[in-house]
């Protein structure tokens, strides 16, 4: 079953919602029109000098399980190193893991595991 494209999101905002991995940028695309649960548990804390470290965890599930054997679409951690260089500036790098579960592969995507790496420069203006 291939779900209805909607528009593409040419600078998404999603990462402190639904992950640092991208997993899921595009609805309802990315979960074939079932919609989206993300159970999330963050954490994170500020250290010296404009520092900060952050672990987050991600469960995602089908919000509308029809024609599906489960809901469970992936899991994903991610942990952040943060630096604030002034207040225009932050310099985030981070690793990311996800677990792909069934019910991604039982909507049309690829459920492996993977691992990215990153850095992120946010400028505020």
């Amino acid at each position: 079953m291939t779900a209805p494209c909607g528009p593409e999101t040419l600078f998404a905002t999603n990462h402190k919602f639904y992950g640092y991995a991208d997993l899921f940028l595009n609805f309802p695309r990315d979960t074939a029109g079932r919609g989206l649960r993300d159970l999330a548990l963050k954490w994170s804390l500020d250290g010296p000098d404009g520092t900060r470290i952050g672990a987050d965890f991600h469960a995602f599930r089908a919000a509308e399980r029809s024609g599906l054997a489960t809901a469970r679409l992936a899991e994903e951690v991610d942990i952040t190193l943060s630096y604030e260089t002034n207040s225009a500036l932050r310099l985030t790098g981070g690793l990311s893991y996800v677990w792909g579960r069934r019910g991604l592969t039982e909507i049309g995507r690829d459920a492996g595991h993977y691992t990215f790496s990153y850095l992120m420069t946010s400028v505020v203006f």
